[in-house]
């Protein structure tokens, strides 16, 4: 029982930045530890890494399926509802790059989307994405490059961005008052 608890602890962040639902980050984690407990574990050369490979794979499929996108104007930045009451909150909202660069992620593959949240959502280094995907460091690289000039060739003005991050501040702060000011200032 232990164990399964340091996986859940092991695979939330992944899931968490991904999904951006606690909820639905614990349904994953929950479909992937009951599929490692139940396969020939004599075929899984490194457990670790294919729990991560399999959490971020199925988080990614789970999110196409839903069909969730993170930035829309018309649509709650997150699930508030179990997000906020989450121990995990501050973790969603402290990966503000990764989420502000989401709408761009959701129409890659997902060995890119992969390769992008784990260099700069968990700080990874091309080496450690090369092992747990199975690609060459070279190949991270290059992916993680043309990534990175499509992102900026379609990103939105600065301002948008500085808005964006100080709307997260002031959600992070959870001051529902300083939040409703800045909100107003906007009019």
């Amino acid at each position: 029982m232990r164990q399964i608890k340091n996986y859940q602890e092991l695979l939330l962040p992944y899931s968490i930045t991904i999904l951006n639902s606690y909820d639905d980050a614990l349904d994953v984690i929950q479909d992937v530890i009951t599929s490692f407990i139940t396969k020939d574990k004599t075929k899984i050369k490194n457990p670790k890494n294919y729990l991560i490979k399999s959490t971020i794979n199925r988080s990614i499929s789970l999110k196409k399926k839903l069909g969730k996108t993170v930035i829309k104007p018309d649509e709650n930045f997150y699930d508030i509802e179990s997000s906020y009451k989450s121990p995990d909150w501050n973790l969603i909202v402290e990966n503000d790059f990764i989420n502000s660069n989401l709408k761009y992620l959701n129409k890659l593959d997902m060995k890119s989307t992969a390769i992008y949240i784990l260099k700069y959502g968990f700080n990874y280094s091309h080496n450690e994405i090369s092992e747990l995907l199975g690609i060459d460091p070279v190949n991270s690289r290059k992916k993680l490059s043309r990534l990175n000039s499509e992102i900026k060739t379609k990103k939105t003005s600065n301002q948008k961005e500085t808005f964006t991050k100080t709307l997260l501040k002031k959600i992070k702060k959870r001051n529902m008052e300083e939040l409703e000011k800045f909100l107003m200032s906007l009019n």
